[in-house]
């Protein structure tokens, strides 16, 4: 189900999170009284001068009325672009790079990272449980 994110088309930095987050708010929305939900972003972190690519995901547990998160392996971008790409999106910024889609770039798709990403909250958010039992 598609639902807004709230956040700038290309999002940077915390937007990613807060797009993830706003995805699984309008999802409680137009679905309630569901035990878990789950959203997904992809935007572009900067760290250490560099700019990566990264897919990041939310889920909200209904039981424990918590938020945990995921985040795929990022791939590296030219810094320098980071302005380019976020005037004109990704996937427009590569094929004008004359690359077709991430994974020529790194052999995965966008439903890869986002399974990475989410095995990722969920352990984040079974290691929370196991914490709570304690």
């Amino acid at each position: 189900m598609k639902v807004s994110s709230g956040v700038h088309e290309q999002p940077i930095g915390d937007e990613t999170y807060i797009g993830a987050k706003n995805r699984v708010n309008a999802l409680k929305e137009k679905v309630p009284n569901m035990q878990f939900y789950i959203a997904c972003e992809a935007g572009l972190l900067t760290q250490y001068g560099q700019c990566m690519n990264v897919h990041v995901v939310c889920i909200f547990d209904a039981e424990s009325e918590m938020y945990f998160y995921g985040m795929s392996a990022g791939v590296t971008l030219p810094f320098e672009d980071i302005e380019m790409i976020r005037e004109k999106n990704l996937d427009t910024y590569l094929k004008e790079k004359g690359i077709r889609c991430l994974q020529d770039l790194v052999g995965k798709t966008r439903k890869d990272e986002v399974k990475t990403a989410t095995e990722r909250a969920l352990c984040a958010m079974n290691f929370k449980k196991q914490q709570m039992r304690q």
